[in-house]
Parts: C-alpha cells; sequence; structure tokens
C-alpha cells in the first residue's frame, strides 16, 4: 500500500520531499516492520510465557509470593508507561535524522563529478559528518532512555527476588523443604528473564513507529483524484 501510494501520488509530493525520507521508509522503516518486529515479538511472547508458568508455580507452592509480587508489578507497569512516552518520540526523532544522511548521501553520489570538478569536497565532507554527528546522537539518546529503564527493572527484579527468597527460607518449616527450594530455584531463573521479556515489549511499541512512518504513505492523496476534483469546480 506505501508503495502505492507514492506511485499514484500527485508529482508535486517528490518537489518538495527529500529522497532520504523515502529512501530510509522503504529500506530500515521496512525492515523493522518485516524483520525485526517479527522477531522481537516472538521472543517476548516466549520469555512471558515461561514467567507466567514460573508464577503459577510459586503461587501454588506459596501463595505469600502474590503479596510481594503484585506491588513491584504496580510500580513496573507505571515506569514502562513512563518510559514508552518518551521512547517513542525519541525512536521517531532518531528516524527523522537518518533521512537527511540519506538524502546527502544520494544527492553526493548524484554529483560527484560536479563536486570534485567545482572543488566542493570537503564541503561535502563536512556536511555529511554533521549529519551523521546529528543522527548519531538521536541513537544515544535512545540507548541512554533503554539504559534507563534496565537499571530500574534490574533493582526492582532484584528486590523481588531477595524479598521472596527470604519468604521461601522462613516459611520452609510450613510449605515443606523441597517447594522452598523449588521456589528459590524459579526465583532465580525466570526473574532475569521476566525483566528481559519486558524490555523486548518496549522495544516492540518503540518498532511501530516505523510501521507508523510506512502507513503515513499509503495516505498520500492520489494525483487522479486531485484533477477530479479540479474538473468538478471547474464545472
Amino acid at each position: 500500500m506505501a508503495f502505492d501510494g507514492v506511485l499514484f501520488t500527485n508529482i508535486r509530493y517528490f518537489d518538495k520531499t527529500p529522497i532520504g525520507i523515502l529512501i530510509n521508509r522503504f529500506s530500515k522503516d521496512t525492515y523493522f516492520a518485516d524483520e525485526r518486529i517479527v522477531f522481537v515479538f516472538g521472543n517476548f511472547l516466549v520469555m512471558i510465557g515461561a514467567f507466567f508458568a514460573a508464577i503459577i508455580i510459586l503461587c501454588i507452592s506459596n501463595w505469600y509470593f502474590l503479596l510481594v509480587l503484585l506491588p513491584f508489578m504496580a510500580l513496573m507497569i507505571f515506569i514502562l508507561h513512563f518510559f514508552l512516552k518518551t521512547s517513542v518520540e525519541v525512536r521517531r526523532i532518531e528516524a527523522m535524522e537518518r533521512s537527511p544522511v540519506m538524502s546527502h548521501v544520494s544527492g553526493t553520489l548524484n554529483g560527484i563529478s560536479t563536486i570534485r570538478a567545482s572543488g566542493q569536497v570537503e564541503v561535502y565532507r563536512e556536511k555529511h559528518y554533521r549529519l551523521r554527528d546529528r543522527h548519531t546522537s538521536t541513537q544515544m539518546m535512545f540507548k541512554a532512555t533503554e539504559r534507563w529503564l534496565s537499571v530500574r527493572l534490574d533493582a526492582i527484579v532484584t528486590l523481588i527476588g531477595f524479598i521472596a527468597s527470604l519468604i521461601f527460607i522462613f516459611l520452609r518449616d510450613s510449605i515443606g523443604y523441597q517447594l522452598a527450594g523449588l521456589g528459590i530455584v524459579y526465583i532465580q531463573n525466570r526473574l532475569g528473564q521476566f525483566q528481559y521479556s519486558i524490555r523486548l515489549g518496549a522495544e516492540c511499541e518503540n518498532l511501530m513507529t516505523a510501521v507508523e512512518r510506512i502507513f503515513s504513505l499509503s495516505e498520500l492523496p492520489a494525483e487522479e483524484e486531485e484533477e477530479i476534483r479540479k474538473q468538478q469546480v471547474d464545472y
């Protein structure tokens, strides 16, 4: 649909739209939508399914674990909601800053003979590095937001594991040594995967900006519709 939208839109669209925007959406954004999202979402389902299976086993062995888990789960949801508000916008800015780099590279390659003949190689080189620096800075901002989430999730998961392990240790006489040991093993193995699954879910949400950008091309007005509208006005 996006390619059809570009093919049938008014020719004036290409006069005011840099070629780098189109290259960006049909290359990097298409890769995110067709391959990266599928891979990330598949891993997310596997990780979150294993986590909930472990939670069921832990709750069967000791229902006191829910008293520890529910407050921290609410805190995780609040932090994730706060993170997504920022990370989605930073991802969108990063995609916008990628387009000028592609436009500049495409224009430079098309006019390379003229650039060399006029002695403007250094000018174009400096502009290229300036555009790359701006794009790299947005990438670093996005990585910083990911680290912000990772540090807080690690702290919460570590605290959950510590408190839950203490509960299983102190209640080992009432629930049995076997179930207490099983609960501690599951806590140590599965809570780390839960933190990773939360990050995968957040990445899926961020990658959906690529789908949004691709679908925006399918909403371009077709040239035939504009011509028909002009004829109706003339009549």
